[in-house]
Formats: C-alpha cells, structure tokens, sequence
C-alpha cells in the first residue's frame, strides 16, 4: 500500500511542478502579447507534430486561477488514495475468504473491529509471539489507540469523494454530518504534527478540498493500513498466509545444516527472502519448515 500512494505521489509532485512552471510561462506571455486566444498559446507552447496533445492553455493557465487547478488536482488524488485503499481491502479479505461488500464497508467505518475481531477469533501462538510486538516497534505509521478517530476522519474525506464521483461535486449532508465529527479535533487529538485541512460546506455547494488536506489526508490512510495489517498477524490465516509467502519466496527446499549457529542463520534467510521481519526465536519456525519441507533434514549422513 505504501509503495502505491508513494507512486501516486510520484505522479503529482512533477505535474504540479510542470504546471506551475507552464502557468508562469503562459500568463507572461499572454501578459506580454495580449494573446486573446487558445489556439495562438497551443502554438507558441504546443510542438505542431504533437498530435496527441491539445491543453487549452487558455482555460487551465488565464482563466483558471491557482486555486482552481489545485482543486483538480486534489480531487483526482483524492479518488486515487481512495483506490488504492479498496484495493488493499479486497486484497486483505481475499487472504481471509471473505471478501463480500458487507466487510469492505466495515473497514470504511468506525465499526472496524466488528470484523478485526472475528479475523482475530484464534490466533496462532508462534506468529503472533515472533512479529506481533516487532512489527509494532518497527512500523512508525503503527498507531491504534488512534484508530477510531482516523476512521472518523476516512469518512468525511470518503463522502467528500462520493461527493465529487456520484453527485456532481456538490455538497450532502453526509459530508456536513462528518465535518462535524471531527472538526474538534487538534493534531494532538490525532498523534500527529498537523491535522489535514477540512472545510465546513453548505449542503448543495460545491465540495470544498485543498492539496494540503488531501496530502494530510494520504498519510492518515498509510497508519489506518499500517495498524491493521499489524493486528491482522493475529489473524485466523496469518500462519497460512506465512507459509504460503515462505514457499513462494523459497520454492526449492534447502538442507538443515548440523549446527546450531547455521541452522538458526538458515531459518532466518528462508523468513528474511519472504520480506518478513526476524523473527524473536527463529528456532519456533524449524519443525514447522521440516513440516512444509522447506528444510530438509539431509538423509546422507
């Protein structure tokens, strides 16, 4: 998940750059010439053999003030953090067989752990013992004494994109409903150094959203995704999910070496080219590795 949004972002930044530079260069020009229309700014900015490119430089660089373009750029991100976060949902609840709409809309509100508690109804002893408390130290984005309150702030920012996919960009009262929930609180409410700028709407106006809101916004989805993933390692399928990502990484079985130091060295390289964490006692995992034959005892000798 972490991986999507940074490539979102990867996207954004440069074209917010890029169209910054461009409005500079337009308005100047157009300040310069008095150049009165989108086909003489298309030519002095557009290469002609450039077939696939037709801006109306007019609109998007004169017409539209800055605050106008960063709109659309907050609303298209918006949509894409949106995305990228149903995505990881319908990813984690195809790992626990599951994935119908009712447990997508659960982990979209504030009655989450309806469904984190029934996927954490019988954890397994070794994996939770060996990377729950770990991850939790090693995962900064990790934080569920906070979880209620981001889910508070996930639903007004998810009308506030229902607003602009489904109703024209204008303003519901869901959206008034859930500023309301959270506009009280502070960063320090939140756990964090700024809290993502909201605005209060009027039902039917158009929907109100700034870059900086959103961008607060995104990093809000990355704890919300980071926290469960880390409970979820209590979760009914996490010694399958282990297992299967072991094989994968692994998928020809290696030879137990006969001492210690080299045997524990070995289960961790097996767990390590899984992109797990070390594991707190690598040695739990050995008879399980016997057991999928990862390992091999070497029958040779």
């Amino acid at each position: 998940m972490e991986a999507q949004i940074t490539e979102v972002f990867d996207d954004v930044w440069p074209t917010i750059t890029a169209l910054k530079n461009l409005r500079w260069q337009v308005q100047g020009y157009h300040h310069e010439y008095n150049v009165a229309t989108n086909s003489l700014l298309t030519s002095k900015f557009v290469e002609p053999g450039d077939k696939s490119n037709r801006p109306n430089l007019y609109r998007s660089c004169i017409e539209q003030t800055w605050d106008d373009q960063e709109f659309i750029i907050a609303k298209n991100l918006l949509i894409n953090i949106f995305a990228c976060y149903e995505a990881w949902i319908e990813n984690i609840l195809n790992i626990h067989r599951c994935n119908i709409s009712a447990n997508q809309k659960l982990l979209q509100s504030t009655n989450w752990n309806n469904l984190i508690s029934r996927l954490n109804a019988t954890p397994d002893n070794k994996i939770v013992t060996n990377f729950y408390e770990g991850y939790k130290k090693c995962n900064k984005n990790y934080a569920l004494s906070y979880i209620d309150k981001y889910m508070k702030l996930l639903r007004y920012f998810k009308e506030c994109r229902n607003c602009i996919v489904h109703c024209g960009g204008q303003t519901t009262q869901r959206v008034i409903d859930t500023y309301l929930d959270i506009v009280d609180y502070t960063a320090n409410d939140l756990g964090i150094k700024e809290k993502p700028q909201i605005f209060l709407n009027n039902i039917n106006d158009s929907i109100k959203l700034s870059l900086r809101g959103v961008v607060g916004f995104s990093q809000i989805i990355l704890k919300i995704v980071s926290t469960f993933d880390i409970e979820l390692i209590k979760s009914n399928v996490a010694k399958s999910y282990f297992i299967q990502q072991l094989k994968s990484a692994n998928p020809h079985p290696l030879i137990l070496p006969l001492l210690q130091p080299k045997i524990i060295s070995t289960i961790c390289g097996i767990i390590a080219r899984a992109k797990f964490i070390k594991p707190s006692e690598p040695s739990d995992f050995l008879p399980l590795l016997l057991q999928e034959d990862i390992l091999r005892r070497d029958t040779n000798r």
